[in-house]
């Protein structure tokens, strides 16, 4: 059971309040407090305030840095609070200016990759590389990670947690399909070689319907709404570029790749393999949520994309260890053409510091930080939330943290799956770019724009929205 909310001090129930006017009637946009040192009230006004975005299942992502203070005898005694918020993005960033307007703004903030830019550029964040130039343990975290947290040459974060976005299927209608158990078990390896592409899984998922295997609309699901993974996972296995590697600081669209993208949406919704109400589900309503869960993981659908820590969400509260380690298998996402290797994306998270705070506030916050920065206490938090550590390998050393996470299927999976994984782009305009990528996708499935007819028209309007920003290539 969470403390109350209401023993924090009267600007947050302020805050909380304004919040909760924001937010849209849904049960599952709530905020909690998740844990405490001291007294609430004394946290707030003389100690550490820690922020993270989540539900209750990633309560670690906040009070990792309780548990870290806890084993460091200099933090031990300071009063901490540390606050989850299950809150869009927007609402999340009205929370801080709310609070930063009440002259209390957490110490640290746990924020997407993709929020960087703006919150330095609005100057809420300390630039943090005297920070990290002050502590051994941020020496072992993985160095393809610092570019998520660095922008305009100076790094604003530290990394906390990696996901990757993965190709998931279902070995029990493989099975009822007639693929043998060598041909299963060796699908993550032929997807990462090049041997099953996406026109493989197309005709498996066309098959698997004809054949009564799998519903109509259940041979490969993304998730409803506006979440733009899949139709980046597509233009990218198509060969399409995000970034210019002269110049990465532009985005780049390519005309082919995602015309052969939207050709595909429409190829599927054709074949009865994609549902056909996706898009009118959106994905911030609990029920939407719990029925695309719930149909992934215990059986129902062939194909489907998902982050890798989704597995923990289906493990605890959907169809459980057994049946998920029986019946369901990952791989990276297969390339768009046979011969093409798979791929992965890759998202972090990351802690930053409060500008606003005094000089003494934030080198105790940096200190922090760096004690969390340990396979103590990293390798704990990640592995109840199926993350990949930030840490190097070589780092995690021995003990029931490193055993822990070690013993996890999926998650020795996503290391060796790391070489082969990418960063999203950490550009101001990449999500717009990627919900303008989608917005013509929805019409090229429904037919509404032939696929040719949808690329010109997204490239029309990135190019109008972005202008200097974009590339345009073939």
């Amino acid at each position: 059971m969470f403390p109350s909310i209401f023993s924090l001090r009267p600007f947050r129930q302020t805050a909380v309040l304004i919040i909760t006017l924001l937010l849209s009637a849904c049960a599952e946009q709530t905020i909690m407090v998740s844990s405490t040192i001291g007294a609430g009230e004394e946290a707030a006004e003389n100690g550490v305030v820690v922020w993270a975005r989540g539900n209750a299942q990633d309560h670690q992502r906040a009070n990792a840095l309780i548990a870290a203070m806890a084993q460091d005898p200099a933090l031990a005694g300071v009063p901490a609070q540390a606050e989850m918020y299950h809150i869009g993005a927007g609402s999340y960033e009205s929370l801080w200016q709310i609070a930063e307007e009440n002259g209390r703004p957490p110490d640290i903030v746990a924020l997407d990759m993709g929020d960087l830019p703006e919150w330095a550029a609005q100057g809420r964040l300390e630039p943090l590389d005297d920070c990290l130039n002050q502590y051994a343990e941020f020496a072992d975290a993985r160095p393809e990670l610092w570019p998520a947290v660095t922008w305009q040459g100076q790094r604003w974060g530290v990394p906390q947690e990696l996901g990757l976005h993965l190709f998931f299927f279902n070995k029990a209608k493989l099975r009822q399909l007639g693929w043998s158990e060598t041909e299963i078990e060796s699908l993550p390896q032929r997807i990462q070689s090049g041997q099953f592409s996406l026109a493989d899984m197309a005709e498996t998922a066309r098959q698997a319907v004809a054949q009564g295997v799998a519903d109509p609309g259940f041979g490969y699901w993304r998730r409803p709404g506006t979440i733009s993974e899949s139709v980046l996972n597509h233009y990218a296995a198509f060969g399409g570029q995000f970034t210019d590697p002269d110049d990465p600081g532009k985005l780049v669209i390519n005309r082919n790749a995602l015309e052969q993208t939207y050709a595909f949406a429409r190829q599927l919704r054709q074949n009865n393999v994609a549902p056909a109400n996706a898009a009118s589900a959106p994905w911030n309503r609990a029920m939407s949520q719990s029925i695309w869960h719930d149909a992934v993981s215990h059986g129902q659908v062939l194909f489907w994309d998902a982050p890798i820590w989704y597995w923990a969400r289906w493990d605890e509260y959907y169809s459980g260890a057994a049946f998920l380690e029986e019946n369901v298998g990952y791989a990276l996402q297969p390339g768009g053409t046979t011969g093409q290797p798979g791929f992965a994306w890759a998202t972090a998270r990351f802690y930053a510091l409060s500008a606003s705070r005094t000089a003494a506030e934030k080198a105790r916050a940096c200190r922090i930080l760096a004690r969390a920065t340990t396979p103590e206490i990293n390798l704990a938090h990640v592995t109840d939330n199926m993350y990949l550590s930030v840490l190097q390998p070589e780092s995690y050393g021995a003990g029931a943290a490193a055993d822990r996470y070690e013993e996890k299927d999926i998650l020795r999976f996503g290391e060796t799956a790391v070489s082969r994984a990418q960063l999203l782009p950490n550009q101001p305009q990449f999500g717009r770019y990627a919900n303008i990528l989608l917005e013509y996708l929805l019409l090229a499935e429904d037919g509404r724009m032939t696929p040719e007819e949808a690329a010109a028209a997204a490239i029309s309007k990135l190019e109008a929205e972005l202008g200097k920003e974009l590339t345009i290539g073939e």
